[in-house]
């Protein structure tokens, strides 16, 4: 019987810590509620610390942090309204209670062996319940109508100030037009009465003044022969 002989090759990493993570797993949960994370981690040996954080765009908040003799860390936002438990060496649970607006963000989960690190993410959203769900659509739909009722009234006083403008430029334009003709108009009548009463006073003048005689006196040209 012929026996092959084949290469193994066995390749060592230069970091001596191995870090492997999860997807990152979407939960729901409802404001003022609690939201549940559980983190199963494997990574061949004894856990030395688990570390729960929240991620937000302004930074990073520790949530816990426990350590292989027990002890737990909380962070200042969490000391009253998390629930945790580390005792497990293969997985770890944490409970936020009351959850808030600043609470729909992204978690993520550390676990660190000797050589091994395990990360896994979690996403929180929103979700509404039936009733809540009804009270926000109501909310929305109120504000609409108020919002649509207070651009309908806008509209109406804006046009009504328009009318009311225009309305005052026409009657200025009127009276305007109305004064030039009505002085053009006294302007000619004045005028004629005056040269009606300029000829009828003539004529009076004419008629009184006293007749006077105009005497010629003719040459007598003939010659007396």
């Amino acid at each position: 019987m012929t026996v092959g002989i084949f290469p193994v090759f066995v390749c060592f990493s230069a970091d001596a810590s191995e870090i492997s993570e999860r997807q990152n797993n979407l939960m729901f949960a409802k404001p003022g509620g609690s939201v549940t994370f559980t983190c199963s981690y494997d990574i061949g040996g004894l856990v030395q610390q688990v570390k729960w954080e929240r991620i937000k765009a302004g930074g990073t908040d520790t949530i816990v942090l426990c350590n292989s003799v027990g002890e737990q860390r909380f962070g200042s936002d969490f000391i009253k309204r998390a629930l945790v438990d580390c005792s497990g060496q293969a997985t770890s649970t944490i409970v936020i209670q009351n959850v808030t607006a600043s609470d729909f963000t992204k978690y993520r989960c550390i676990a660190t062996g000797r050589n091994k690190t395990f990360e896994m993410s979690f996403t929180v959203v929103a979700t509404w319940d039936h009733k809540w769900f009804i009270i926000y659509i109501a909310g929305g739909t109120s504000a609409g109508v108020l919002l649509l009722v207070f651009l309908l009234i806008y509209c109406i006083i804006t046009a009504y100030r328009k009318k009311k403008k225009r309305k005052r430029i026409t009657e200025a334009l009127f009276n305007a037009l109305y004064c030039t003709q009505d002085e053009a108009g006294n302007n000619y009548a004045e005028h004629s009465y005056h040269t009606t009463w300029d000829i009828e006073r003539g004529k009076e003048e004419s008629s009184l003044r006293p007749a006077q005689e105009i005497y010629v006196n003719c040459i007598n040209l003939r010659n007396d022969n």
